[in-house]
């Protein structure tokens, strides 16, 4: 079962917390890109073809999308 799953990603590895595990387990099981900040999250979730991004891409999208100004992307920084 699920939680079993992440458990054991966990065990196999400590350096990421479960929360990391959780976020890594589901993006590569529903095919989905993982946010993370982390650069060894990110690192190993790119090795396995997992599309991995950050806080600037969010805003980037939120942008690119005109959901928020550039003077709001400023002051979030």
């Amino acid at each position: 079962t699920t939680p079993e799953q992440i458990s054991d990603l966990q065990e196999a590895d400590r350096r990421f917390s479960i929360q990391d595990w959780s976020a890594y387990f589901f993006a590569q099981r529903l095919k989905a890109l993982l946010l993370t900040g982390d650069k060894r999250l990110r690192n190993k979730a790119e090795a396995v073809g997992i599309e991995t991004h950050g806080l600037l891409w969010i805003l980037d999208e939120l942008l690119a999308g005109a959901f928020l100004s550039p003077v709001n992307a400023h002051g979030l920084l």
